[in-house]
């Protein structure tokens, strides 16, 4: 069984026949960033339960990871909290 770690584009690269696994790999960089952000937006079609659909879901969760580490939204003050009620 052969495997293959690495981003999409990577995977991209490479001849798919030869891999058995994908084990994705945790967003790191801004490009990685960029580059699943581009391929989410290619996904956007893709029907839940496809190949397609796995993978945007995937992307979906491990850009969410990379924003939650790279680009934290602080709570509110007190202030704004109350303007925004």
């Amino acid at each position: 069984m052969n495997f293959f770690v690495g981003t999409y584009k990577e995977y991209d690269a490479i001849n798919a026949e030869e891999v058995s696994v994908i084990i994705p790999k945790v967003i790191e960089t801004e490009k990685e960033y960029e580059n699943a952000l581009a391929r989410i937006n290619d996904l956007m079609d893709a029907d839940p339960g496809t190949p397609e659909g796995d993978e945007l879901e995937l992307l979906v969760t491990l850009v969410e990871m990379y924003e939650k580490i790279e680009e934290p939204i602080d709570p509110p003050g007190s202030v704004e909290a109350l303007k925004f009620r």
